[in-house]
């Protein structure tokens, strides 16, 4: 028994020919695994690229129900995310402007935005007299926190009907490709 396996097709979802399927004929309405997959991984973009389209309207409106621009909540959370750089919660200017891919001039006239709103703070880099580490304040933190409550609730929201078991799958099968996906070089 050969180790491809072939699947009748929707009528006209694909054309198809009499080409060899390993080694075995391919008739006309019958696609292979590999024909199955790329399928698969084509609904599965569709479905991301709708999914990163609603979270960055949920992110749209999260920023303006605080009172904050998109760019700013992006900074926020880059700089209140400092441990995740063994930074101790702390991360330089550069650092920011390479993660949300800006110039220096940019992230400085953001930061300053920040510290203006009293939502982060500037801190001596002890390791470097040159340069700076920003640092959420008490009010950055609690604007972050609720920052993430607010997602939790759209995402509960958008989530209604699907049942647990089905969350932890996704959750399982969306941190697997994350996982892949940052140990790809995109440089």
């Amino acid at each position: 028994m050969s180790e491809i396996l072939l699947y009748p097709l929707k009528r006209g979802s694909s054309k198809t020919s009499d080409k060899l399927i390993n080694g075995r004929d391919n008739p006309k309405g019958v696609e292979s695994v590999a024909q199955q997959r790329g399928k698969a991984v084509t609904t599965l973009n569709q479905a991301l690229f709708g999914a990163v389209r609603e979270f960055e309207r949920f992110r749209v409106a999260i920023a303006r129900d605080n009172g904050v621009t998109v760019t700013e909540l992006r900074a926020l959370a880059r700089i209140g995310d400092g441990d995740a750089l063994g930074a101790g919660g702390r991360i330089t200017p550069k650092q920011l402007a390479t993660q949300l891919e800006l110039t220096t001039g940019a992230v400085t006239a953001l930061t300053d935005r920040l510290v203006d709103d009293g939502l982060v703070e500037r801190e001596p880099n002890p390791d470097d007299r040159r340069s700076l580490l920003l640092a959420p304040t008490e009010a950055g933190d609690k604007l972050l926190a609720a920052v993430v409550a607010h997602y939790e609730e759209l995402v509960r929201q958008a989530t209604g009907e699907v049942d647990t078991a089905q969350l932890d799958e996704l959750s399982g099968l969306l941190a697997t490709i994350v996982a892949h996906a940052r140990q790809q070089d995109f440089a």
